[in-house]
């Protein structure tokens, strides 16, 4: 992805300063999504096995992410109940779900939330490279805007 308003050492301090929450109940899921942010320079990177710890990492502590990662299909709080309690507190964070069912249900659901990406499991590192340095993009083009 080409980063028309910095360059590379610029990307790579703005990514480092991101904080990101991802959430999958798979371990080696975990690894690879852990691996593909830190190739592209996340540094913040938070994760959460499930629903119930996901909500108690936004919701119980003081900090705040800039990028959500969540699988659908999750044990206790599943991807959409998390989405709805997220929204209801921050509209405006942007979240990727992860999932091996993209039904047309799910995408409606999950749109009408306002989650502005999608991942198909299996997926390859470029794909899920491609989403987040998107949305991070977006991120940064909001937070110059507002400069």
């Amino acid at each position: 992805v080409e980063h028309p308003a910095m360059n590379e050492a610029e990307w790579k301090e703005r990514i480092g300063d991101l904080r990101i929450l991802v959430i999958d109940g798979e371990p080696e899921i975990h690894d690879l999504i852990d691996y593909v942010l830190r190739e592209i320079g996340f540094i913040k990177v938070h994760k959460a096995m499930d629903g119930s710890r996901a909500w108690r990492m936004f919701h119980d502590t003081e900090l705040t992410y800039d990028i959500i990662l969540c699988e659908w299909i999750l044990p206790g709080i599943d991807g959409i109940q998390l989405l709805k309690r997220i929204r209801a507190e921050d509209p405006h964070v942007p979240f990727v779900m992860l999932s091996v069912k993209v039904t047309q249900e799910l995408v409606t659901a999950a749109r009408e939330l306002g989650v502005p990406a999608f991942v198909g499991k299996p997926f390859t590192a470029g794909d899920l490279r491609s989403k987040v340095e998107t949305l991070a993009s977006r991120i940064f083009e909001i937070q110059d805007g507002a400069a």
